[in-house]
Order: structure tokens, then C-alpha cells, then sequence
């Protein structure tokens, strides 16, 4: 799983439908995963999620909690969609299977 993030990234540069915020995002992962691996770069941007929501909520409202509580449940039913496409021998929706293919997705993703 090494520099995947980085691969991902790459991939996604000039690709019409890719979102700077998201390309963005990545280009900065991209540099912990060189630094310190996947699984960290990974763990990383979940701590990082959790610091702004706890500080959204101390600073100006507690219903940042449950936004950020949505925000990770919806999350997880992504992955759990995305794991039964798998096994089901589909390409999860925004999943990058193979890089510069015609995906169909009308934001150049799978």
C-alpha cells in the first residue's frame, strides 16, 4: 500500500470532475505518506477531522459533534457499499481501479 496516496494524486491531476479541494487534500497526504507511511498519512487525516470538529464544537456550537458524527457514519457505509461491490466483482463507486480509464462517472471517476 505504499504511495498510494501519491499514485492516487498524480492520477488525478487535469482529470476533468476531480475536486481541487479533494486534489488538494491529497497533494498534502502525499507528502505523510512519503514521510511517515499509508496507514499514518491515514490515521492522520482522521485526527486531523476529529481536532476541527472537537474545535468547531468547543468554539462555537456543539452541533458540530453531530455533523461530524454523520460525516463518519455516512463514511462507513461508503466503505461497506464499496466492500460488497468488490465482492460482488464491481468497481466501488469513486474507487481509482485503473488510472486513466473511461469510467463512465460523470466526474471521470469509477
Amino acid at each position: 500500500m505504499t504511495r498510494i496516496i501519491a499514485l492516487i494524486h498524480r492520477s488525478g491531476l487535469g482529470t476533468p470532475g476531480v475536486r481541487p479541494e479533494v486534489s488538494a487534500t491529497l497533494a498534502g497526504l502525499a507528502a505523510v505518506e512519503r514521510e511517515h507511511g499509508t496507514a499514518k498519512a491515514l490515521e492522520a487525516t482522521l485526527s486531523a477531522f476529529m481536532t476541527v470538529t472537537a474545535t468547531l464544537a468547543g468554539r462555537h456550537d456543539l452541533d458540530a459533534y453531530d455533523a461530524g458524527v454523520v460525516m463518519l457514519e455516512e463514511a462507513a457505509d461508503q466503505l461497506r457499499r464499496g466492500k460488497e461491490s468488490m465482492a460482488a466483482g464491481c468497481v466501488p463507486a469513486g474507487a481509482v481501479v485503473t488510472l486513466g480509464a473511461a469510467t463512465g462517472h460523470r466526474e471521470g471517476r469509477a
